[in-house]
């Protein structure tokens, strides 16, 4: 009974991920920032049309890469623009390789920078709130946040919010507590389902807070 109360549930979680079309989730607002240099300062030089996620593994039938690496999923295009812009991908410093899951799409997998392997530990672990001072700036200025977002406020254990989460939820959360949701770690590995048609709306970390 437990085990089909379970299957349950990650089917349902794999049906609210399709909803989302990969648009949101943990890794694109809290790893991609890993991924900031001179070429790309801002998440808005990496988000574009063709980007259908970002992931720390790949759980396909194909995998290449298991864990520990950033992985973005990007449908590809023969265009000139996206052969330049696919061209930055792979001169990256962090680049390690990119494989195809299929005739449309490519997988570009990166390795994580030394300096912030503690930190995706910790993402891993989901103790968000003890990265690094040096990885959570990284964070607000690669999403050109301040200290009035929601991200902001999450990474530092703002108490106004704290008080307020636990106000809505009417239950009074732990010290240790994040004050962001545990992710559905299903959706942070990559599903050769994820293949499909780009986010109605633009991604936006902003929008990635939840309770």
């Amino acid at each position: 009974m437990q085990e089909f109360e379970t299957d349950k549930i990650a089917i349902e979680q794999f049906k609210e991920h399709i909803k989302l079309q990969c648009g949101s989730n943990k890794s694109k607002t809290y790893i991609l920032p890993m991924l900031a240099s001179s070429t790309f300062k801002y998440s808005t030089d990496i988000y574009n049309s063709n980007l259908r996620g970002v992931f720390i593994g790949d759980s396909s039938d194909q995998a290449k890469y298991s864990v520990n690496k950033i992985i973005l999923l990007y449908r590809f295009k023969g265009d000139k623009t996206f052969i330049n812009f696919e061209n930055k991908l792979i001169n990256h410093s962090l680049f390690e390789h990119h494989y195809e899951p299929d005739k449309l799409h490519t997988l570009y997998v990166f390795n994580v920078p030394d300096e912030f392997k503690a930190d995706y530990k910790l993402f891993t672990e989901w103790k968000i709130s003890q990265f690094s001072k040096e990885y959570k700036q990284k964070i607000i200025d690669f999403h050109r946040l301040d200290s009035n977002s929601t991200i902001y406020k999450v990474l530092h254990k703002d108490l106004k919010l704290k008080q307020e989460l636990e106000h809505k939820i009417k239950v009074r959360l732990p010290e240790d507590n994040e004050l962001s949701s545990m992710p559905t770690w299903f959706i942070e590995y990559y599903q050769k389902e994820f293949n499909m048609k780009a986010p109605k709306e633009k991604m936006s970390p902003s929008k990635e807070f939840e309770i």
